[in-house]
Parts: structure tokens; C-alpha cells; sequence
């Protein structure tokens, strides 16, 4: 069980950083 808990948070960083990423690239698209 705690190696599935680790992967689920690992998961969610990962879809985390990806909706970072493309709000940066939708902000930087806007923007020029």
C-alpha cells in the first residue's frame, strides 16, 4: 500500500507540473 500511495503522489505532481506548464505556454502565447 505504500508503494501505491507513492505512485499516486507522483502521479499527481507530474499532472501538476503539466498544468503549470500549459498554463505558462497559453499565458505566453497570449501575451505575443
Amino acid at each position: 500500500t505504500n508503494r501505491l500511495t507513492s505512485v499516486n503522489y507522483v502521479k499527481k505532481r507530474l499532472i501538476q507540473n503539466i498544468q503549470r506548464i500549459l498554463s505558462k505556454e497559453v499565458l505566453y502565447g497570449e501575451m505575443q
